[in-house]
């Protein structure tokens, strides 16, 4: 009897170091998935599941012809694409693709500014850059995500409004890519179609963590003591993830939370995998002592937010 209650005490201990691993094992301040009874009839503007958010809200571009874009709940049994970033077969798809330049951008709200030591994550993927149309616009396309100071959200082009950090995959380039205010941007995480878990951990008001897992083999690169861009000391209000003329493949996002700053550090993998060392990269190991300035690394089309390869113009339909 006694072996057997320690056979299970060891087993239930497993199960906590393996949670906590991978899901952190903290109770969120924020969190929402597209399973969420909020979404049974579908993501539409104005819906708002989960806790610690307010509502979703939705911009779109499109222009004449063949052109489309827009959100829905995306399901694993309808998509053979959606891979990781489903959390029980559900998650939010974009898409945006026609023979113009089209864009969706879904912003929403922290019901209170994201402090220090608190992390934002978040679970998506997308396939690879193909073009739809032989006719389609060759401006760049992108997925990713931005955190932001602000809740600007009237305009496709406001998904950098504001923007302190953006996370992203970017045509023609073969990694994920991080804009903010440092001067290297490339993460050296491969991209990955079945998807990455992205984690920022404010460290203060001006720097981060940074920590990238691969879906497809749970590997986990970090990043520490990075800067945010756009202005010093501003506050992580809100955040949008965008489809910006990704063509063919649409992009699945999923499981949004705001974990606490008690939360312990995911420093280890799944079991049986190994943590790769961070990709070689200027950034220091050290919160850098040197605030960012409000203009650091922007081009001069941008919406105060950090040096991103996008435009802050989008482009006019039938470009």
């Amino acid at each position: 009897m006694n072996k057997l209650l320690i056979n299970r005490c060891c087993l239930c201990a497993f199960l906590c170091l393996a949670f906590t691993a991978y899901g952190d094992g903290a109770t969120p301040v924020a969190q929402d998935d597209a399973g969420q009874s909020a979404y049974g009839s579908g993501w539409v503007n104005g819906s708002n599941g989960g806790t610690g958010f307010g509502a979703w809200g939705f911009q779109t571009l499109t222009g004449t012809g063949n052109s489309s874009a827009g959100f829905y709940v995306a399901t694993a049994s309808d998509h053979p694409d959606l891979q990781g970033a489903a959390k029980d077969g559900k998650a939010f798809g974009l898409y945006a693709n026609g023979v113009n330049f089209e864009v969706s951008s879904a912003f929403r709200a922290f019901s209170a500014p994201v402090a220090p030591g608190e992390s934002v994550v978040v679970t998506w993927q997308t396939g690879v850059f193909l073009r739809k149309f032989d006719t389609d616009s060759d401006a760049m396309g992108s997925v990713g995500i931005t955190l932001r100071s602000g809740t600007a959200g009237g305009a496709v082009d406001d998904y950098n409004k504001g923007a302190r950090f953006e996370f992203g995959i970017y045509e023609g380039m073969p990694n994920y890519q991080i804009y903010d205010g440092q001067d290297d941007h490339d993460t050296g995480v491969a991209f990955s179609p079945g998807g990455v878990r992205v984690k920022i951990t404010l460290t203060s008001a001006d720097t981060y963590d940074l920590e990238v897992t691969t879906l497809a083999d749970h590997k986990v690169t970090t990043l520490k003591g990075r800067k945010l861009g756009g202005d010093a000391g501003g506050t992580l209000d809100s955040f949008c993830i965008f489809d910006r003329n990704w063509e063919t493949n649409d992009a699945y996002f999923d499981d949004f939370e705001v974990l606490p700053g008690t939360a312990p550090a995911n420093s280890s993998p799944s079991a049986g995998t190994s943590s790769p060392a961070a990709p070689s990269s200027p950034s220091p190991t050290a919160s850098p002592s040197v605030s960012p300035s409000s203009t650091e690394g922007l081009p001069p089309d941008s919406n105060s937010g950090p040096s991103s390869p996008n435009p802050g113009a989008t482009p006019s339909a039938g470009n």
